[in-house]
């Protein structure tokens, strides 16, 4: 798995676009592709504490994680196969 630093801003990539509208997925997909042209939604990790968010992620092919808890997060992220140091 590539790793990419990078996110969208919870807060409205439009004034007609918030989490859990597609349109915020796309544009986050637009710019991480300015990084890595090639990068397919199934490669991307979407993380998030509010649930209807993780179903519009995973709607459109990503990987998501409900985030209820650093160390849960933490195991879910090891099972996709990102480690931490």
């Amino acid at each position: 798995m590539r790793r990419c630093d990078g996110g969208i801003n919870g807060c409205p990539v439009s004034l007609d676009h918030y989490k859990p509208d597609a349109p915020i997925y796309h544009t986050a997909l637009r710019r991480i592709r300015a990084h890595l042209p090639e990068v397919a939604p199934q490669e991307l990790v979407f993380i998030d504490d509010h649930a209807p968010n993780i179903v519009a992620a995973m709607e459109l092919g990503w990987q998501a994680i409900h985030h209820v808890s650093a160390g849960e997060t933490r195991r879910q992220l090891g099972a996709l196969g990102l480690r931490f140091d």
